[in-house]
């Protein structure tokens, strides 16, 4: 099971510690695990305006986070992270969203960490309306959390992304 994502997460940048080797790897280091153990010169903090354009609405569209903290991670570059911490209490609401952006990421890893934790959570297909550009979807409500990953463009983008529902099912 998945443990829920602490708020300090959200106040700092980076933790010393020994540098991650995979886009994976660091997802589920910010993500899954709430931390980030990078060594300081392998990560930046940058505010929303310094992600690339195909991040431009990193929690979805119109979404307002309470708070949120922009990481541009160097290795594997590039990859940008977005943790965002909603103000909700509605169970059928998101209270936290972590985000990867990377073109380090592939199909196979994310379907891979999709399944990591609960195997037996069925993982949906759907696709992008208009780009028509494929998603996976693992949603695990009765875990308290939906991972996806998603082809965001035909550059090679890709995002692996982590919703926590406000309260436990």
């Amino acid at each position: 099971m998945i443990a829920a994502l602490p708020p300090v997460a959200l106040s700092a940048a980076a933790a010393v510690g020994a540098a991650s080797s995979s886009a994976v790897d660091v997802f589920r280091e910010a993500c899954v695990y709430g931390r980030i153990r990078l060594v300081p010169d392998q990560v930046v903090k940058i505010t929303v305006s310094d992600l690339p354009p195909v991040a431009q609405w990193p929690f979805g569209w119109r979404a307002q986070p309470k708070s949120a903290l922009f990481i541009k991670v160097i290795k594997p570059a590039p990859a940008y992270l977005a943790i965002g911490q909603f103000d909700t209490d509605r169970r059928t609401q998101y209270a936290t969203k972590c985000v990867m952006f990377s073109t380090a990421l592939t199909v196979a890893d994310g379907l891979g960490e999709l399944r990591r934790d609960n195997a037996d959570v069925e993982i949906k297909q759907t696709y992008i309306p208009v780009a028509y550009l494929p998603e996976w979807t693992a949603d695990a409500k009765r875990y308290g959390y939906v991972k996806a990953i998603k082809k965001m463009s035909y550059a090679g983008w890709f995002t692996l992304s982590l919703y926590r529902y406000a309260v436990e099912r």
